[in-house]
């Protein structure tokens, strides 16, 4: 959660800026990289997660879509160089990245059930590494440019990545009654 927030921090705030120095795009350019993907969050966000809903893995949507953002964001970074490549690249990247959200909470709610995490702890941690990524991120680029945020955002993306790898658990497996059996719920008494 931390990660995932210190990235949006460092994204919603920075990006922009990186985008009229580093690559030269106007005003409206800008905004059409940034908003395409917020307008088509319509369409592409339900159908990742019916994709998700499906895996018979939770961990593996989250884990694809971590890796395909860290690869489209590496992509937007360091290879596209005009408008209409960053128009494309970022929409990729831009709407993989914001999938990773919802699949993120879905783990927290997940945990949270469990009783391996307090819900409010974890969304906590999230706002302050969100505040703290405002901050830090201005830092950094007083410190050495915008173009740090390339560094500040990959690395993120790339420790999202390997917490799903390494410490997410794999879901145990539902209960279903077998074929032709009914489960009766059982009354109080």
């Amino acid at each position: 959660m931390s990660c995932l927030f210190g990235t949006t921090g460092v994204v919603m705030v920075f990006l922009p800026r990186w985008l009229e120095v580093e690559r030269g795009l106007m005003g409206a350019e800008i905004g059409l990289v940034l908003s395409l993907a917020q307008f088509a969050r319509v369409l592409t966000g339900p159908l990742i997660a019916f994709w998700a809903d499906g895996a018979g893995d939770r961990r593996t949507p989250l884990r694809v879509v971590a890796a395909a953002s860290l690869i489209t964001f590496a992509a937007f970074f360091l290879v596209a160089r005009d408008f209409w490549s960053l128009l494309v690249i970022g929409f990729i990247a831009l709407t993989l990245f914001q999938a990773l959200t919802p699949l993120v909470e879905a783990s927290l709610l997940r945990a949270t059930a469990s009783g391996k995490i307090s819900y409010g702890l974890a969304r906590g941690i999230g706002s302050v590494a969100f505040i703290a990524a405002n901050i830090l991120g201005g830092i950094v680029v007083a410190q050495f440019g915008v173009g740090a945020i390339v560094v500040w955002v990959l690395a993120a993306i790339a420790a999202i990545l390997t917490t799903t790898l390494a410490a997410l658990q794999p879901d145990r497996p539902a209960t279903r009654p077998r074929a032709g059996v009914t489960a009766w719920p059982r009354l109080a008494r």
